[in-house]
């Protein structure tokens, strides 16, 4: 064992690396001395270096932990490195000269990664709408690989699949367009063996016949015999890479996984020691690789992409209609307890009247006055004691207190006649006057106006008794027509302008920000991302279905306030549906904002009700 060798762990492996400017035809995957940390001073690769040759399956070995997924996160262009370099078929991923992320790699993750509500059928169509393919080329597709993975119906909902049925369809979504490159993260856990190994076959056939690269990651470690290139990973960085038998050979051990149990031996022994990796040979290829085509330029936003988004929120929103259900008829339920909740003229508010005449004999003008108050609108209780009267206003029985002077008739004549005679005390007993509970303003006020046209009916009815020119002097104030609305009060028309704009506001904000967070807590996100769809083009998406159902909803909502509830409405249409729209986008512009900075649904349904309560 003394020439067994070990990974340089902290220096780089220069001597025996590719250099990838002149051997991009070669490798497929060129990475040198990378270091990547969530934290800082937390390596999670650590001078990690790896050659993926082209047009051959390579297996990536290592337990849990060991950084595998984030290496093949960092190869895919989501996360830069700290240092070091990466190079996917001689260019750097994410740069525009670069198909990778896009249609040059097809990512299988370890997560299903899959829309439970699309049917087989309609989630490969999506990745084709995706990758640009057209429609026969993806039919003929699925059903080459329906044949391949023993796919069931096309019809059959994702949600309806076992956990290996569900799996076949993600390597199927991985291998529908054909990609250069093929990262297949667990492909083969929870299927049977007969399949597993139709499944390395077809791989292999796939790299011979279109000379595409596959790199995989197992925990069947016997599995990777079939592979041809092997690398052992632990702690972040590689300990050994070469062809399976060349490292039984080399280490006199029955199986890759005796293998890897020395490289994990020798590495806690000699760390101290520094060794260089020597990479397989890659000179001699039985394959000779396609030549590299330059990928085209890529636009700022991809318009098929975005409709392949457009697409997929549709399907979504028709298989699970609850939040559908919500945005429409939310409204009509709130309008609906408006209206017959305050919307509703108000009638027979308990007032109280203390009539202090009720035994006198002279009571004409005070009898009248009560007389003339609209019973259809306002139920009268009427007392002898004062204390009594007030009690019922303060507890709440009664919304307001007219009270009227032992001496009401002869005084008020006494003021319409011959007002200059009257004293203080006179004076005062000539008077209405009112005890209010203004806990209930809206209610108050249109008591009031009931008030003052008994007063009006109380005067013309006497106007053969005090004179036209008596009457006519009382009034001194002159009310014209309103500028805007009416003095016939409506709880509807005074709350439902409030109403409307909270609806247009509120629901659009909730929901635009609820969408966000489950796309982006969606394991699905990370494997759209992979196949090349922007962020910019996720969020322009959001915003065309979004104002789509904006403007919708405000039509809907509309209809309801004054076409079924017939609300007042004096002025353009088109204008209030104008403001109800852009107030629709406002929220919905929050509400996409918020969900972009927060990751849970609660805290952001804590920060909206946090911005409703600065309204009140």
């Amino acid at each position: 064992m003394d020439n067994f060798e070990t990974i340089n762990i902290n220096n780089k492996l220069s001597d025996n690396i590719i250099d990838v400017n002149n051997n991009c035809d070669i490798l497929a995957v060129d990475v040198k001395d990378i270091v990547f940390e969530y934290k800082r001073d937390v390596k999670v690769l650590n001078n990690l270096s790896l050659q993926i040759p082209k047009g051959k399956i390579s297996a990536l070995l290592g337990p849990n932990g060991t950084g595998k997924t984030t290496l093949i996160q960092t190869i895919l262009g989501l996360h830069r490195p700290t240092s070091g370099s990466i190079h996917v078929f001689g260019v750097k991923p994410g740069l525009k000269e670069s198909d990778i992320p896009g249609p040059g790699v097809g990512y299988m993750p370890q997560e299903l990664a899959l829309f439970e509500e699309f049917t087989i059928n309609e989630i490969l169509n999506y990745y084709g709408m995706i990758y640009h393919m057209n429609r026969e080329e993806v039919m003929n597709r699925i059903e080459n690989l329906r044949e391949l993975l023993h796919l069931p119906e096309k019809s059959r909902l994702i949600s309806q699949l076992s956990g290996g049925q569900k799996r076949r369809v993600s390597i199927a979504i991985t291998m529908l367009h054909k990609p250069r490159l093929v990262i297949l993260d667990e492909p083969t856990v929870g299927v049977d063996s007969l399949l597993r190994h139709k499944i390395w076959q077809y791989l292999e056939h796939m790299c011979k016949t279109d000379g595409q690269t596959v790199l995989i990651t197992t925990h069947y470690i016997e599995e990777a015999r079939s592979a041809g290139n092997v690398a052992f990973m632990s702690a972040g960085t590689i300990l050994k890479q070469s062809e399976p038998n060349e490292l039984m050979a080399e280490y006199e051990c029955p199986t890759l996984e005796d293998v890897y149990y020395k490289l994990c031996i020798n590495r806690r022994n000699s760390q101290h020691k520094l060794h260089e990796l020597k990479p397989e040979n890659t000179s001699n290829k039985e394959i000779k690789p396609k030549p590299v085509i330059k990928p085209q330029a890529k636009p700022f936003i991809d318009f098929q992409r975005v409709l392949a988004l457009l697409w997929k929120y549709y399907t979504l929103t028709m298989r699970r209609p609850f939040f559908l259900y919500v945005y429409f008829l939310l409204p009509l339920i709130v309008l609906t307890c408006v209206r017959y909740a305050i919307g509703h003229t108000p009638r027979h508010v308990p007032i109280v009247v203390h009539n202090g005449e009720m035994d006198a004999p002279n009571s004409e003008l005070s009898r009248q006055y009560i007389e003339a108050i609209d019973k259809e609108y306002v139920q009268i209780h009427e007392v002898r004691d004062f204390d009594d009267a007030y009690k019922s206003v303060v507890n709440g029985t009664n919304s307001l207190m007219i009270s009227l002077s032992h001496n009401f008739t002869a005084q008020f004549e006494t003021r319409m006649l011959d007002y200059l005679t009257l004293d203080e005390v006179e004076l005062d007993e000539s008077k209405i006057k009112l005890y209010v509970d203004f806990t209930n303003p809206a209610i108050t006020v249109y008591v009031l106006k009931f008030i003052k046209y008994a007063l009006n009916t109380m005067l013309e009815q006497n106007t053969y008794r005090f004179g036209e020119n008596s009457v006519r002097f009382m009034h001194t104030l002159d009310i014209k027509e309103p500028v805007y609305g009416t003095y016939d009060f409506s709880l509807a028309n005074q709350f439902g302008p409030g109403v409307l704009l909270g609806i247009c506001h509120i629901l659009p904000m909730i929901i635009a920000g609820l969408q966000i967070i489950n796309d982006r807590k969606n394991n699905c996100l990370e494997r759209i991302k992979c196949a090349g769809i922007k962020p910019i083009e996720i969020y322009l998406a959001h915003l065309l279905q979004n104002i789509l159902l904006i403007a919708i909803q405000m039509l809907f909502t509309m209809f309801i306030a004054f076409v079924i509830y017939e609300n007042e409405q004096k002025g353009s249409y088109f204008e209030v549906y104008l403001v109800l729209f852009f107030t629709g986008i406002q929220g919905m512009g929050f509400g996409l904002l918020t969900g972009l900075l927060l990751d849970s649904e609660p805290t952001f349904l804590v920060s909206i009700c946090i911005k409703l309560n600065q309204y009140g």
